[in-house]
This record gives structure tokens, C-alpha cells and sequence, in this order.
């Protein structure tokens, strides 16, 4: 399998993952994106922008939504050896 591929599948599973996590915990609230939320982040605070991680090289994206409304981007970067090294999101209310 190419590591695009792989990636594509990795990404997936993330996305279905997020997904069931917030079916099975229940909604949160708007004041939880300010925190993170549903973003699950490696580092929260994050510690980059979000334009900065999504226009990078080996960044990992995906979205999440929940209750009220709120929607949101998240990415993490890695390293060359596939570490997160770095976090970023932004929500829409």
C-alpha cells in the first residue's frame, strides 16, 4: 500500500473514530471548543496556527462538529518519523 494511501485510510479511520467517540460521550458544548473540544488535540493549548499546520508538510487534518452549532478544523503536524510535534484548530460558532 503507498504511504498516500495510507494516509487516506489512517484519515478515515480518524474521522469514523471522532465520530463514534461523540456518539458515545454524549454533545459538547460551545465553551468545550475554546478548550480543544472535539478536536482531541496532542497539545491544547495548541502550539501553531492552523493556516501554519494545514500548509505544511506531513500534517494530519480533519474536522469535527457537535451541539450548537459548532464546527471545527483541526490539524497536527509530525515529524519525519510520524510523531506529532505540533497542534492547531479553529472553530466556527
Amino acid at each position: 500500500m503507498s504511504r498516500l494511501a495510507r494516509r487516506g485510510f489512517v484519515a478515515g479511520v480518524g474521522a469514523a473514530g471522532l465520530t463514534a467517540v461523540g456518539a458515545l460521550f454524549g454533545k459538547q458544548t460551545a465553551q468545550a471548543a475554546g478548550s480543544c473540544g472535539c478536536c482531541d488535540l496532542s497539545y491544547c493549548p495548541p502550539n501553531m496556527s492552523i493556516g501554519s499546520c494545514e500548509s505544511s508538510v506531513n500534517n494530519y487534518v480533519w474536522e469535527c462538529t457537535y451541539g450548537g452549532g459548532v464546527y471545527c478544523n483541526c490539524c497536527e503536524l509530525m515529524n519525519h518519523n510520524g510523531i506529532n510535534i505540533r497542534s492547531a484548530y479553529s472553530c466556527q460558532y
